[in-house]
């Protein structure tokens, strides 16, 4: 792509042994830094032009922050955004990162919690921690090559921490996602209504690379998610100066306004006159250098997708709406440690996502799992082998993870999951109520490619809507059972597969979606499987009666053989 620009980006300043952050990493080695959000091109003339004059006046005093400098930023938001602000509104400050622990120290309730979307800027991952406050991660979901936030699972969390509050990125650093209107109403509804703070980092906010999106502040959908909205903005990393830091907060309540003032007294003084000088270039002069970057940043984006997109097990966040990030998932590649990888072999430095909090699946054989010490299955999502493809489950006992697995899936919620178990015993204790004269005739089966609907007691509504029956299976693959015995309850053993899409025989061929950062924690290669039919579905409605509910690979002949008769059905 050939741009026409009056603007140069293409003379890059030498950072080297300029003290550096991004390069002085890896000072005096062959490697190219891509691994912080700073970009190498020049600043724009307008802004350069407006620091050499302050340089050059030589008034180095206390300053005061310039009335036009809020107006031209107010202006901005009513134009971009037809959002309404006015002056008192906003709390200048050095950078996003200390408003954000500001306000986890100020405007969370002492038993709340700092509630992130992972992964996420890593320094949301700290403020918890130096506020002396509980966290919680919620994974975002994958949604195709993009994501999603788990609104249920927010909505849930939120209902019972009152007071918490949500630290939210939009665009989101790192995968690139802008939230749509509907989603940001959502998430804005249920913090009102859950009474949480939304801490909103809105600094790439001017970096929209897709055309024909437009970035929507969360705190201008309604004056009563705006008195839930501290939002911050910064001009920084868009017109390239984020060692003159600036950045604003923006919060229309009074009381929570007032909150943060009186914890900056005397922490926080002003910003230093250079930084406002930068502000009020690149907000007021800077808008044609802007719509250039963008143009160089969407064919930089289009080179990076293009080069990436061909090369073997390597997949990209996609669409790239916002942001210059790109969030790569090098995962199917086999190498353990691609940082270093890249590093020592193509001379480049790019982040590892792990601090990110993007928590990607471990990997065991069979062995290795059952060797693991301690509870190795509670709370987590784990995919196995089974009998004929691989399964994705969790202990059937656990709520939330159950819930974790129909997001994962796209399965509507509450639809019947089936139930593995190692022995009768282990359904009984289940809950199952199962006759003498079936449990007799099980024992003379099981294991086998039978699954059974029994009722049950207890409450099962996350495994079937109904609450009242389970399905139940005793999986003939010796694998299975030794997995199952290891978690030690019953496993729920679904297709690993989004609803809908082909089951899979091999751990390489399980969609992305299911082995994303945050969605899947276990991955359990039992080899290639044998595929095939899936089992027989029958319930027992009397001591010696069965009722096929789908036939499949189990023989009902064996049900006959022992005296059970086919139940009479209406119609």
């Amino acid at each position: 792509m050939t741009l026409k620009l009056k603007y140069d980006f293409d003379t890059l300043p030498d950072r080297t042994g300029k003290h550096n952050l991004k390069w002085d990493l890896y000072r005096g080695k062959n490697i190219t830094p891509m691994w912080v959000a700073d970009m190498d091109f020049l600043p724009s003339p307008e802004i350069r032009e407006a620091l050499c004059c302050y340089a050059q006046d030589g008034v180095y005093g206390y300053a005061v922050h310039p009335e036009e400098l809020t107006d031209v930023i107010i202006r901005r938001m009513k134009s971009l955004y037809n959002w309404d602000t006015v002056p008192d509104e906003y709390i200048f400050i050095s950078g996003i990162v200390p408003a954000l622990n500001i306000i986890c120290r100020t405007c969370c309730a002492t038993d709340g919690r700092i509630i992130n979307f992972t992964p996420v800027y890593y320094p949301f991952l700290k403020s918890a921690d130096n506020a002396g406050l509980s966290c919680t991660n919620i994974p975002l979901l994958p949604s195709g090559k993009t994501w999603k936030a788990d609104l249920p699972e927010f909505d849930r969390l939120t209902a019972a921490h009152p007071g918490s509050v949500l630290q939210f990125c939009n665009p989101h650093n790192p995968v690139g996602k802008m939230f749509t209107r509907e989603e940001l109403t959502d998430i804005g509804n249920i913090c009102v209504r859950n009474n949480i703070l939304i801490a909103s980092d809105e600094i790439h906010c001017d970096l929209i690379l897709t055309e024909g999106k437009r970035h929507i502040p969360i705190a201008s959908l309604s004056p009563e998610i705006s008195a839930q909205t501290i939002t911050m903005m910064a001009p920084t990393k868009t017109w390239s100066t984020p060692g003159l830091q600036f950045a604003f907060m923006i919060i229309q309540n009074p009381d929570l306004r007032q909150k943060v003032k009186q914890f900056m007294n005397g922490l926080f003084g002003r910003l230093p006159g250079m930084s406002n000088a930068m502000a009020l270039a690149a907000y007021r002069d800077g808008e044609d250098w802007l719509n250039e970057l963008l143009n160089v940043l969407r064919r930089n984006r289009q080179l990076v997708f293009d080069i990436l997109g061909n090369i073997p097990n390597i997949s990209l966040t996609a669409p790239l709406d916002a942001t210059y990030l790109a969030w790569i998932d090098c995962r199917r590649t086999n190498v353990s440690d691609m940082k270093s990888y890249l590093e020592n072999s193509a001379g480049v430095g790019l982040s590892d996502g792990t601090p990110f909090g993007g928590k990607v699946p471990k990997r065991y054989s069979v062995q290795e799992f059952l060797n693991l010490p301690g509870s190795v299955a509670r709370g987590k999502v784990i995919i196995f082998p089974t009998e004929t493809f691989y399964a994705i489950g969790c202990c059937a006992d656990d709520p939330e993870v159950c819930r974790r697995i129909y997001a994962l899936k796209q399965r509507e919620a509450y639809t019947p999951l089936l139930v593995l178990a190692d022995t009768i015993e282990m359904i009984e204790a289940f809950g199952a109520k199962i006759s003498a004269p079936v449990k007799e005739l099980l024992k003379g089966i099981w294991p086998a490619p039978l699954t059974v609907v029994f009722p049950v007691t207890g409450g099962v509504s996350h495994l079937n809507r109904d609450g009242s029956t389970v399905a139940f299976r005793i999986p003939a693959n010796r694998d299975t059972r030794a997995i199952i015995r290891r978690a030690g309850v019953p496993l729920v053993g679904t297709s690993a597969n989004i609803s809908g899409q082909p089951p899979v025989i091999r751990t390489a061929d399980i969609c992305t979606e299911l082995t994303a950062p945050n969605s899947t924690d276990i991955v359990i290669d039992g080899g290639t499987l044998k595929g095939g039919l899936p089992s027989s579905l029958v319930t027992f409605p009397g001591d010696n009666t069965y009722l096929i509910l789908r036939h499949g690979t189990f023989d009902d002949n064996k049900l006959r053989a022992a005296n059970f008769i086919p139940a009479k059905t209406n119609g």
